[in-house]
């Protein structure tokens, strides 16, 4: 039987991420009690439940040229700030992040080179 979601993400707080990606284990944890994030992340297909994915895919967004404050949090490394931007980027782009997550990896990059070159 698969991981329930919310296990997997917080699993993934307590033991994924590296000591030095705090604001990894952070978003994680939002994310784990959050039922609108669980929502999100559930609606993606099943390959792609592990917390990395949906992170990814939301950096991956946003270096295709999405602006948002999270990037802004990530770069100063504001733990807190990164949790609520993080939670409103998905939520402010669920479709987009959706999309990315029901591509093949190999056309994710190649769609990512499209978007960033001029």
């Amino acid at each position: 039987m698969p991981m329930a979601l919310e296990e997997l993400w917080r699993t993934y707080a307590d033991t994924g991420p590296a000591d030095d990606a705090p604001i990894y284990r952070a978003i994680a944890h939002s994310v784990a009690g959050d039922p609108e994030l669980l929502a999100v992340a559930g609606a993606a297909p099943p390959e792609t439940h592990h917390p990395n994915h949906l992170l990814a895919a939301v950096r991956f967004l946003m270096l295709g040229g999405l602006e948002h404050p999270l990037a802004v949090a990530y770069e100063d490394g504001d733990v807190g700030g990164a949790v609520v931007a993080f939670r409103a980027f998905v939520l402010e782009h669920r479709d987009e992040v959706l999309e990315v997550l029901a591509q093949p990896p190999g056309l994710r990059v190649h769609q990512r080179t499209l978007v960033s070159s001029p």
